[in-house]
């Protein structure tokens, strides 16, 4: 084997040709495409680059999150300039990131191959699979692609030259694994069961296999010793679950569910399209023969331990999270399973090699795939039903051009099982004929198309804001930062639209879009319009009913949706755009007014009056007339409603319309406290379900008046008044 010196300037062009490439596809996306996946990660990644600290952070809040390796890796990306040139450069970044799995699985291919050239052509396609179109987002996988193929390398040599600091470095292969995606903790599980495993092909029995995976790695063992007692520690105190941050109610409940067998093979079926079907069914049929009987080498040993190993646990773990989280029904978070990738492409290289096909699992392999194209779910929303790619399933957008060749699913599935089936023969008899290399080489050649294929799919098809991927939305949603000048944005979600979707999108955007809307606060009460997720901290807003008073000053400026009829934060409005007002607010906060008896999106209770609350300005020493504006309108259905707002000097009627009618009264506010605009609505019928969740929206109704779509209170003091 050549040294590696000499194989530096292959290893550096395996890395930098195919990251070129990427950076360059990666660099057409000026969008999101995966929320609040990458929301989160930008946030992230903007607080590291703002505040230099490497530790968790969002919205001005330390979080229970370890996958932060992604967010410390781009936040250089944020240092500077406007979110629209940032992300371009962050997604340039994460390309190179992203393609550095080539060089781990280089090196790992090098020793189990001892070829450069055959070492290279598996580094080189093991990015260019499908599922590199995620170095176009801001996701974990970009740096846990690379982080989980150094884990890989890691334990190979670990097992075949021990020594203690080879168990040291997978032990800390498995921090960093860890540290990009908590997903990765597994590792820490399986690396005793690949000890053992390969021990036992190399000894006489599990008891002399035992004995020997412990004077082996006694760093190793030593080390298991302390974890074990720190996680009995932990659990005894009740913290063991707050090792996996937001994942840690994973290790609770059923963690074998029903449907295993079933999904199981969904999932293996599904990893297996997005290799183009034949690498998944050698390499796994490779690996798990060889793992079985070892052969003689021990780095070739060693490797098909590590993957046997590796795959089926992995294998396992996402299909019991996907049975327990993910919904069910057949949906495959492939995802999660794209870092066996480099694995079955290596193990297939390795089978290539061999005189012999390992015919009996390449039969296992290939029915339990087969089974899964034929029994699977293959949901049609997630490669039928959307134009989109799915982020979280992407393997079986590839079903789509084979359905539409087929002339339907049943078509594609007997296609796919066909060429299961048949791939595992022609491969056995390839071996026979010392073609197989043939076969490797054409099945690896066939990757990059389908990851093609997938690219275009992302840069020729809308993203799910429903706009091009291609071109940012400049200036609808990007305003803020340059009129904030860097100063702190809370924002306050609300419906700035009747559809559930278009609010949702727009409070993600606007924070997405603008690094100074840096929080969330939410009006205390049991109605909190959450858009951006549970998993984003929110700050509840507390004020005085009798004074309008705050507890405290969130941020120098507010953005509030200009329709929102529950209260309006005192301050001049600097700047407005697509429904919300931005606000320069008072120190501490304070309100201009504040409603009682409405539903807390805006529509008037049937046969109930609501109040408006109008609290004295700060320093007003007399009772002082101001104008409140008010416009109502009717659902879509009810041409018209009459309304009347009364205040304690003045009584104005008028009549709702679907269009918005708009109402000005005068109302005496007192020195101190408040004066209250009364407004009544004359009938009632159903309006459309609350906009909270998505669910609701869409699906429910109540009965209500009219819905109120302004109210302004004039900034102008009027002349003294008499209540």
């Amino acid at each position: 084997m050549p040294s590696l010196k000499r194989t530096l300037p292959l290893l550096v062009l395996v890395w930098a040709a195919p990251a070129a490439i990427l950076a360059e596809l990666a660099a057409h996306v000026h969008d999101w495409f995966a929320m609040t996946n990458e929301l989160l990660y930008e946030r992230r990644a903007i607080a590291v680059a703002q505040t230099l600290s490497p530790l968790p952070k969002l919205r001005g809040q330390s979080i229970p999150s370890y996958d932060q390796l992604y967010s410390v890796l781009v936040a250089p990306a944020f240092r500077h300039g406007p979110v629209a040139y940032d992300l371009v450069t962050a997604h340039r970044l994460g390309a190179v990131v992203m393609a550095s799995a080539a060089v781990p699985t280089f090196l790992l291919a090098r020793r189990v191959t001892a070829s450069d050239a055959l070492s290279a052509a598996v580094a080189v396609v093991s990015v260019c699979v499908p599922w590199m179109i995620f170095s176009s987002f801001l996701l974990t996988e970009i740096a846990a692609y690379p982080a989980f193929a150094w884990a890989m390398l890691a334990f190979q040599r670990s097992l075949s030259a021990p020594s203690a600091a080879r168990d040291l470095l997978a032990l800390a292969a498995i921090a960093l694994a860890f540290f990009a995606r908590t997903q990765f903790t597994l590792l820490a599980i399986l690396l005793p069961l690949v000890v053992v495993a390969y021990e036992l092909g190399r000894s006489h029995g599990v008891v002399a296999a035992a004995r020997s995976s412990i004077t082996r790695h006694r760093m190793l063992a030593g080390a298991y010793v302390a974890l074990v007692l720190l996680a009995a520690a932990l659990a005894a105190a009740g913290r063991l679950s707050h090792v996996l941050g937001v994942y840690g109610d994973t290790i609770s409940g059923n963690l074998v569910p029903n449907g295993i067998g079933r999904s199981f093979v969904e999932h293996i079926a599904t990893l297996a399209l997005g290799l183009g079907v034949i690498p998944l069914v050698i390499g796994l049929a490779w690996l798990l023969a060889r793992a079985v009987r070892p052969p003689l080498d021990a780095e070739l040993h060693a490797f098909a331990c590590v993957g046997a190993v590796v795959a089926v646990g992995q294998l396992l773990q996402v299909t019991i999270f996907d049975l327990r989280f993910g919904g069910g029904g057949g949906f495959v978070h492939d995802r999660y399973l794209l870092y066996l990738a480099p694995l079955l492409l290596l193990a297939a290289v390795a089978a290539a090699r061999e005189r012999r096909a390992p015919v009996g699992a390449l039969a296992l392999v290939a029915v339990l795939v087969a089974l899964g194209f034929a029994a699977g779910a293959l949901p049609h929303f997630v490669w039928h039903d959307f134009p989109q790619v799915n982020s979280d399933g992407p393997g079986l957008t590839l079903l789509r051009p084979l359905v539409a060749v087929a002339g339907g699913l049943t078509g594609a599935r007997v296609i796919l099982v066909a060429a299961t089936l048949a791939s595992a023969a022609l491969f056995a008899a390839a071996v026979r004929r010392r073609l197989a290399g043939a076969v490797v080489a054409v099945s690896f050649a066939f990757v990059p198309v389908l990851t093609g294929y997938m690219f275009d799919r992302v840069l020729s098809v809308d993203g799910w804001a429903d706009r091009p991927l291609t071109g940012p939305p400049r200036g609808e949603y990007d305003w803020v930062d340059p009129v904030a000048r860097g100063a702190d944005v809370a924002m306050v979600e609300y419906p700035v639209s009747t559809a559930f979707l278009v609010n949702q999108r727009a409070w993600r955007d606007y924070e997405f879009w603008n690094k100074t809307v840096d929080r969330d606060v939410q009006y205390t009460g049991p109605w909190l319009f959450k858009y951006t997720g549970g998993t984003f901290p929110q700050r509840r807003l507390l004020f005085d009913p009798a004074t309008g008073d705050g507890a405290g000053a969130p941020a120098p400026y507010v953005l509030q949706a200009a329709q929102d009829s529950r209260f309006r934060v005192s301050g001049p409005a600097v700047a407005q755009s697509g429904g919300v007002v931005l606000v320069r607010t008072s120190r501490p906060w304070r309100l201009d007014w504040l409603t009682f008896g409405l539903y807390p999106d805006g529509w008037t209770r049937p046969g109930r009056t609501a109040r408006i609350r109008v609290f004295a300005f700060p320093g007003q020493r007399t009772a002082r007339v101001r104008t409140l504006t008010v416009g109502v309108r009717t659902p879509e259905d009810v041409s018209a409603r009459p309304f009347t707002l009364r205040s304690g000097s003045q009584t104005v009627s008028g009549v709702a319309t679907p269009q918005s009618a708009t109402s000005t009264l005068t109302v005496c506010v007192p020195a101190r406290g408040y004066a209250e605009v009364a407004l009544r609505v004359r009938g009632s019928s159903t309006i459309p379900g609350d906009l909270r969740y998505f669910d609701l929206a869409e699906g429910t109704t109540r009965i209500g008046g009219a819905f109120v779509d302004e109210i302004a209170l004039a900034d102008e003091l009027g002349p003294s008044c008499r209540r």
